[in-house]
């Protein structure tokens, strides 16, 4: 009901997580999580402004059973973990005219390490390292700030956003440049780190006629980050330009997307440079109804169509091995 001239939802959120991991490539131990949140969102309409704010309160217990970890020479019992974060939020925008937007927002998020950020201890095949967690880890805090205008003429729409992130305790992995059983070894661990980031969208709605319905969009988007030690957060990614058309006409879709990457040469240690590449993907599909509640749609896409030799600065394995090259899937989705 509204309240005011506010209007939102509070609520209340439990969550229980069982995991365990078993076979002779486990390397985070078997634990329960109980999680329990509480949270508060409104929205008010004043005008040409719009306001919003949100509050969240959680409180987060992982219980490590008849696990022991070697820590400092000795050998004991894994310390279990007990967290409550609590973010909130506040944000504005501002309806100048009938063309132009403004936003402001301002947030501070808590986060609860994970359970292998505080008790992994062995080889993470899947990522190729040696994974080491940390279990006197502390909740990780941020402070995020963020602007942005927004602009709409005719068929014509954009927007660009500026932000950044002051993150106290940043959880990350380090690489420790030595090995076990043949792998990285990787160690969870905190630091303060500061990023800022841009973002920015163009697009036209071209009014619909005999030839269908077509958009052509652009985009671009940049961050970077930086340790309280002035050495570069790990696997950062790249900075990306793109662009792409989408048209539908009596059931058939299509669209083509080109993106543009960067070489990433912000690097922490031990890390390699990830070479630029361009990513060239489309799809063409046909949608059928067969009745008011279900829709089937048949499709064809292509991914890679240039066939690039494409590395993900953003995973382990991408020393190891490239994205998947030039390949096409057929499908079918259904709609309920």
């Amino acid at each position: 009901n509204q309240w005011g001239v506010w209007q939102g939802v509070f609520g209340l959120q439990y969550t229980e997580l069982d995991f365990s991991a078993v076979g002779a490539e486990a390397f985070v131990p078997s634990s329960n999580t109980d999680t329990t949140g509480v949270f508060w969102v409104e929205r008010a309409d004043l005008g040409q402004w719009q306001f919003d704010l949100g509050l969240r309160y959680e409180d987060v217990k992982t219980k490590v059973p008849n696990t022991l970890v070697v820590e400092h020479g000795a050998t004991g019992p894994r310390a279990d973990a007990d967290f409550q974060p609590l973010s909130a939020s506040a944000g504005a925008i501002w309806e100048l005219n009938d063309i132009f937007n403004l936003s402001f927002s301002v947030a501070h998020a808590e986060r609860a390490p994970g359970v292998d950020e505080l008790f992994a201890n062995g080889p993470h095949i899947a990522t190729q390292v040696f994974e080491v967690g940390d279990p006197s880890l502390d909740i990780e805090k941020n402070f995020h700030v963020e602007g942005g205008v927004s602009v709409a003429v005719g068929g014509f729409t954009g927007s660009a956003t500026i932000y950044s992130d002051n993150f106290s305790d940043y959880i990350y992995q380090l690489n420790t440049g030595r090995e076990q059983d043949g792998l990285p070894v990787l160690v969870w661990q905190q630091q303060n780190a500061d990023f800022i980031g841009a973002e920015a969208e163009l697009r036209y709605d071209f009014e619909p006629n005999s030839f269908g319905h077509w958009q052509l969009f652009a985009f671009g988007d940049i961050v970077d980050g930086e340790l309280s030690d002035n050495s570069d957060v790990p696997l950062a990614p790249p900075t990306r330009v793109g662009m792409g058309l989408e048209w539908d006409h009596a059931g058939m879709a299509a669209y083509l997307l080109w993106i543009h990457a960067y070489r990433q040469d912000n690097l922490a240690a031990l890390e390699t440079p990830t070479p630029g590449y361009d990513l060239l993907n489309a799809e063409v599909s046909y949608t059928i109804a067969t009745s008011d509640q279900l829709e089937f749609q048949i499709y064809l896409q292509g991914q890679n169509l240039l066939d690039e030799d494409i590395r993900n600065s953003t995973s382990y394995l991408k020393d190891f091995a490239p994205q998947i090259g030039i390949n096409a899937i057929f499908g079918v989705r259904a709609y309920f």
